[in-house]
């Protein structure tokens, strides 16, 4: 174990199996930098007694950011220790009213404009004076494109010289070849069934209303096309009003599943389709790659730097017809072995392992700074 220790804070419930990048990063990061010997304690929520050097800020789901960030501000962490804030607002319990820890902050996105989306500018202009508060105080921001680098730069002048790119990597154990026929049928699934899947929440920004009606097109032509949703939300009820109104039979919700089954379904799949408003990475792209299953996505996040070509995917606009075609375009393919490998080499650039060094390099860096 190093001598500064690393305290990650981020507002994951231990307890829930749901998808999400930030869960899925934040609980990679805890795992992999346990593998490297450097023993992270996780602030989370939730009272899951299997998860090591887990300490809970709440027992029960649900709870605020802002409920949160008040629980945070009642942790005492030894002075010695990296505070590594997933969000720039859970940095700020630990820079206000002044810094008493090494503080590492990772943005995942440009979350400025997120909240504003979500919740008015009005919250996004107080989001926005804590953010600038948070980043001019802390000792590095990890970010995870040169997109948000970028963005940062332009933004706040000030945080040039104290920006550092990580990618963010993946499982590559977990997620890889299944044998797609045994996974077909321990799912439920018909060996001819042609399988477009979805794994995300079911959010307006996931834009997955988009993907059914693009589905409709290829339901038109691919009589054994079938289309997947992983994951839960608040829109679920709207989309089955959709699937009824567009008369859809072959579309299938199958709820939250435990990740650990992702793998398993993402191996029945043919295609997996993102058609999302907006993203910082997304993972998701770059476990179906590893699975050896070609992408149909559009601009968003970091799949240009994924789908490097026409052989792991495509990236269209956001027309249904142009999404159909594309999705079309990887059904029914008989070179299924070669596009399986091709995937997978790009996938295993993108290891999680690769991401945990790298944090670990920005830790000593900043450990000896502050010396």
């Amino acid at each position: 174990m190093m001598e500064h220790r690393a305290y990650i804070v981020e507002m994951v419930d231990v307890d829930k199996t749901h998808p999400g990048g930030m869960r899925t990063y934040t609980l990679n990061l805890f795992k992999y930098l346990s593998k490297l010997n450097y023993e992270p304690i996780l602030l989370g929520i939730g009272e899951n007694k299997n998860v090591p050097n887990f300490i809970p800020l709440c027992k029960e789901s649900g709870i605020s950011a802002i409920e949160y960030v008040i629980r945070l501000f009642g942790v005492s962490i030894p002075n010695n220790s990296i505070v590594h804030a997933q969000l720039s607002l859970y940095a700020f319990p630990f820079v206000f009213p002044r810094k008493k820890n090494i503080v590492v902050v990772t943005l995942h996105g440009i979350d400025q404009e997120a909240i504003k989306r979500k919740r008015g500018k009005i919250i996004g202009w107080i989001y926005g004076l804590i953010e600038k508060f948070v980043l001019n105080r802390v000792d590095k921001i990890i970010v995870v494109s040169d997109e948000i680098r970028d963005y940062c730069i332009r933004k706040y002048p000030f945080l040039r010289d104290n920006v550092v790119v990580i990618p963010v990597g993946i499982d590559t154990k977990r997620f890889r070849y299944l044998d797609k026929q045994k996974m077909k049928q321990k799912h439920g699934f018909n060996e001819s069934d042609e399988i477009i899947l979805y794994v995300g929440r079911l959010r307006k920004e996931k834009g997955v209303d988009l993907l059914i009606k693009s589905f409709r097109e290829v339901k038109n032509r691919i009589k054994d096309a079938k289309l997947v949703l992983v994951g839960d939300g608040k829109e679920k009820g709207k989309l089955i009003d959709l699937v009824r109104a567009l008369e859809l039979d072959d579309v299938v919700f199958m709820g939250t599943l435990e990740h650990d089954k992702i793998p398993e379904i993402m191996n029945c799949a043919d295609v997996l389709a993102l058609t999302s408003l907006y993203e910082s990475g997304p993972l998701v792209v770059q476990e179906a790659l590893a699975c050896g299953v070609p992408v149909v996505s559009v601009d968003v996040g970091r799949v240009q730097e994924f789908i490097q070509n026409d052989s792991v995917g495509k990236v269209v606009g956001r027309d249904r017809g142009d999404i159909a075609n594309a999705i079309i375009h990887f059904l029914g393919k008989e070179d299924h072995e070669a596009i399986k490998k091709v995937c997978r080499e790009i996938a295993l650039k993108f290891s999680f392992e690769t991401t945990a060094k790298q944090t670990i390099s920005v830790y000593k860096s900043v450990v000896c700074d502050s010396s």
